[in-house]
């Protein structure tokens, strides 16, 4: 998926394994469905790691190279984003790509019971419009938000969403519609996205920083994000920019957090606006003067 359409040869060399391993690998995913082999013409290779270096293979030359890749049209998603007033979602292929238009319904009521029936309408609304396009059926859904998600399961922190109490919105959402469901913070969400589809491909490591309704980051190390106990609480949004500024949602009196409005020039962008392919967020500047401020 990473690095596809790929080699048995570059991809052995890749994960540091034999290719005869590699061979009964790929076979039982080709038997399965999930991948298949595609010609590769030279210079039509996927995106390789960063520093990598091929090693040149000297067997069975003059033999057509055959290169490995996702289904695309395999399986299909439903994808969704949370934040403070709407839930937003659309349907994916198995290599991410937006297969159905952008559904969107206003949370008047952010109680948990609330927000998972209109996750479920989602799906419902989602899934059909996949399927009336000749798309498989959605097989999981995915849902990103900001807070702190245990175990992809159980949201314990989601400060825009006001819940005092731990939710288990995994097991609540696959109750509902029958579907497996992962709970990811968003802003990791983001980070997956880029490692896995867009410009982040092959690069080693990455940071990505949003500023919208609150200031949001992630990293990411060899490729896979970096994981700490207090990560997606927000901390880095307690850093002390402007000593006269706005109160954050804990409304720390000490700690006041630079908080810019869902009105600011910098918000998060929807799933929906975000492409496919989306370019790495190129943060802001700070402009220093008596104090420092993040416009």
């Amino acid at each position: 998926m990473k690095y596809g359409p790929i080699s048995r040869i570059t991809l052995a060399q890749i994960l540091g394994l034999s290719q005869g391993a590699v061979s009964r690998i790929t076979s039982d995913l080709i038997y399965a469905g999930v991948i298949e082999e595609t010609p590769m013409p030279s210079g039509k290779a996927g995106k390789l790691p960063k520093d990598f270096v091929q090693k040149e293979n000297t067997e069975r030359r003059g033999r057509p190279q055959t290169g490995l890749q996702v289904i695309a049209n395999a399986r299909s998603f439903v994808g969704m984003k949370i934040n403070a007033t709407h839930i937003s979602a659309v349907a994916v292929n198995a290599i991410g790509q937006i297969i159905t238009g952008c559904h969107d319904l206003e949370i008047e009521d952010a109680s948990p019971q609330t927000v998972v029936a209109l996750i479920k309408q989602l799906t419902t609304d989602c899934s059909d419009e996949a399927e009336m396009a000749g798309w498989p059926k959605p097989c999981a859904v995915g849902i990103s938000l900001g807070g702190h998600i245990v175990d992809g399961t159980v949201v314990t922190f989601a400060p825009f969403m006001h819940w005092s109490q731990p939710v288990e919105l995994s097991v609540m959402v696959r109750e509902a519609t029958g579907l497996p469901t992962g709970i990811y913070n968003d802003i990791d969400s983001l980070v997956v996205d880029a490692c896995l589809f867009g410009s982040g491909i092959g690069l080693n490591s990455f940071a990505v920083l949003t500023f919208g309704a609150g200031v949001g980051y992630s990293l990411t190390v060899n490729g896979e994000l970096v994981n700490c106990p207090d990560k997606s609480y927000g901390l880095v949004g307690h850093i002390l920019v402007d000593p006269d500024g706005p109160r954050c949602v804990s409304d720390i009196r000490d700690a006041r957090n630079v908080c810019p409005t869902t009105r600011s020039r910098l918000n998060i962008r929807r799933l929906s606006d975000i492409p496919h392919h989306s370019t790495i967020s190129h943060v802001t500047h700070a402009r220093t003067n008596r104090r420092r401020r993040i416009w």
